[in-house]
């Protein structure tokens, strides 16, 4: 199998057919998940960067990629972060307890309407109309409905970032119903990939050709010892690492 680019990662090797980047894989060695500054959890969050493939959590990769929507200002608020100093009004001066300012919150309340206009189109579209995906858009409306509560700075971190990724869950569950899955049933046609999702890392070369024959990035990791010596290669890169997310961690 050909392939676009190849990095190596320990003794094995990640390549892939369709992106120009192949970012670092993170392992959790400990199983310890804690919630970082910004209530998301750094390259192990797969609202923040691509995790190997899961038939559980299968639309994972389909989960909205920051950078595809840099100029779309109706996303913009996805990936939002509040800052105390810019987007917190305090009950009193130096209180740690608060509101978000009116402007974010008008601006988090047009997620949730984007993502409820996309809700009921697709209820529309399908037979079993009362799903997941349509609860999450109601508890998106419920955490909205909080915001306009005083709450501790911290309590606000977290909620905003559940919020968002309620969001971003019920963004990738619609592309991968309407646009994903019908794709993979049918692999004898290669779609264009399109960087607006998260894509995915897996070990299985069947995963990989579904997954690259849907237009998703993907990457696959081999051991070095079976990498194909004929394979064509474009260019060799070093693995991109997740330096622009949070990495400090949250405390209670």
């Amino acid at each position: 199998t050909d392939a676009f680019c190849v990095a190596t990662y320990g003794h094995r090797v990640i390549t892939t057919p369709n992106i120009k980047f192949i970012p670092q894989p993170f392992d959790n060695e400990s199983d310890i998940i804690q919630a970082c500054t910004d209530g998301r959890y750094w390259a192990l969050d797969p609202f923040q960067w691509p995790q190997m493939y899961d038939n559980l959590y299968a639309r994972s990769f389909a989960i909205p990629h920051q950078e595809a929507y840099a100029d779309d200002a109706s996303m913009m608020y996805a990936w939002f972060r509040p800052t105390f100093s810019s987007d917190f009004t305090p009950i009193s001066p130096g209180n740690l307890f608060g509101q978000l300012k009116t402007n974010i919150v008008g601006h988090l309340k047009r997620l949730y309407e984007k993502a409820n206009t996309r809700v009921n189109k697709y209820k529309v579209a399908r037979s079993h109309k009362e799903d997941h995906v349509v609860g999450w858009a109601h508890a998106m409306r419920t955490v909205h409905e909080r915001f306009q509560q005083a709450m501790a700075w911290r309590d606000i971190i977290i909620i905003v970032a559940e919020y968002q990724c309620r969001f971003l869950d019920i963004w990738a569950v619609l592309d991968y119903y309407k646009i994903i899955e019908p794709r993979m049933r049918f692999v004898d046609t290669t779609h264009k990939v399109d960087p607006k999702w998260m894509g995915c890392f897996t070990e299985d070369v069947t995963i990989a050709t579904k997954v690259h024959t849907a237009g998703v990035p993907v990457w696959l990791i081999h051991d070095a010892r079976l990498v194909n010596p004929n394979m064509n290669i474009v260019k060799i890169v070093s693995l991109t690492p997740p330096d622009d997310l949070v990495i400090g961690m949250y405390h209670d």
